[in-house]
């Protein structure tokens, strides 16, 4: 579940914000793969892209699950766009996480950042974490 990301600390802003669009630097060689059918529903529902948020307000985020089975693992594509007063700049990042009791969950750098994933209604919120710091995103599938 390990992934590397260059992204900076992000300060313990806790507004997340969500923009009619909003975009991310993505990778040329995306295939989300659609699950198959001993996948269980609450696991599927994750598989997609992801997008329209920005972390904080600040910056935008896309997500792509681009594949998940049925132990809960997913293969992600972590996208984020920049913000220059925090000294992040986009990039995008692959790696895999997991799904269970209904949060998807990734790690960064070694454990030291943990990003976990959940639904309210048909909107996918986020949180990111990195020591006490802590900020939020809202994502629609696009």
């Amino acid at each position: 579940m390990m992934a590397v990301m260059s992204i900076s600390i992000i300060w313990g802003f806790s507004h997340d914000a969500f923009a009619e669009s909003c975009d991310s630097p993505l990778p040329n060689d995306i295939k989300v793969i659609q699950p198959s059918s001993n996948v269980p529903s609450d696991i599927a529902k994750f598989s997609g892209t992801w997008g329209n948020g920005m972390w904080a307000g600040k910056f935008c985020h896309t997500l792509i699950i681009e594949n998940v089975i049925a132990d809960g693992t997913a293969d992600f594509v972590y996208s984020w766009g920049t913000y220059g007063a925090w000294n992040i700049f986009e990039g995008h990042s692959r790696g895999k996480g997991k799904i269970a009791d209904g949060k998807l969950m990734m790690t960064f750098q070694n454990g030291a950042i943990v990003v976990t994933y959940w639904f309210e209604g048909e909107k996918l919120k986020g949180l990111y974490k990195r020591s006490r710091r802590t900020t939020k995103v809202t994502l629609v599938r696009k």
